[in-house]
């Protein structure tokens, strides 16, 4: 990956950057060669760097609570934060174009939720891949958005299938898990003429809103979610 020279560079001559980044870049650097150093589409990989990055930042965190004059008089300790949740439309708008396809000021993924379009797998590949995540170190809580289709819950076996979706779901350790169950068509209408879909309620990320209050670009935020129609 041809930047990482680029961020040592940063990371080591720029005084500009604060203590606790420099103790992450520090642990970055210790476990750097354990992760492989490429872009991989393959499903096992992608957990597994994911993975080894999450824990990166917490070892970090950790490393920096250890001391004490890292912190003002008044005391305290940093906690990590792995939930972008209401902020992850305005939080894009400061990210620029990234090597895996983000375009730039799109949309960020909200909270634990894959990002827009990627999870093409069935929702159940996407609670296994986020059950290898140590969420046990998720300070502040986190979330995964999943929006499925209207057909996915047409017949009582389908709700059945559902509550065993849901049980797999916290068998494997994972939790706070919500849903919109509306398909693209629906949401499109509804941006076309507002004044027939005004008790139409969608979840955002931590929050529930009349789907004609949000702004345009929280609209599309929530249309480009993939629309899953396959468990």
């Amino acid at each position: 990956m041809q930047y990482i020279p680029v961020i040592e560079q940063v990371f080591l001559s720029d005084k500009r950057i604060r203590l606790t980044s420099k103790i992450l870049f520090s642990v970055w650097q210790k476990r750097r060669g354990k992760i492989p150093c490429r872009f991989c589409y393959n499903h096992i990989y992608l957990v597994k760097n994911k993975k080894a990055y999450v824990q990166i930042w917490y070892d970090a965190i950790d490393e920096a609570n250890k001391n004490r004059d890292n912190f003002p008089e008044y005391g305290g300790y940093f906690r990590g934060g792995s939930c972008l949740g209401n902020t992850a439309v305005t939080a894009g708008l400061a990210v620029c174009a990234l090597p895996d396809g983000f375009n730039k000021s799109h949309p960020m993924a909200d909270a634990m939720s894959p990002t827009q379009g990627r999870d093409v797998n069935g929702t159940s590949a996407v609670q296994k891949s986020m059950s290898k995540l140590p969420s046990e170190r998720f300070e502040m809580g986190t979330l995964l958005n999943q929006r499925l289709t209207p057909q996915m819950l047409a017949t009582e076996e389908d709700v059945w299938r559902f509550v065993d979706y849901l049980r797999a779901f916290e068998a494997l350790g994972n939790y706070h898990v919500q849903f919109n169950v509306i398909d693209c068509d629906t949401l499109h209408k509804a941006m076309e003429k507002p004044e027939e879909y005004k008790g139409l309620l969608v979840r955002v990320a931590s929050y529930v809103s009349y789907f004609i209050e949000l702004g345009e670009p929280d609209q599309l935020d929530i249309i480009h979610r993939t629309e899953q129609n396959v468990w």
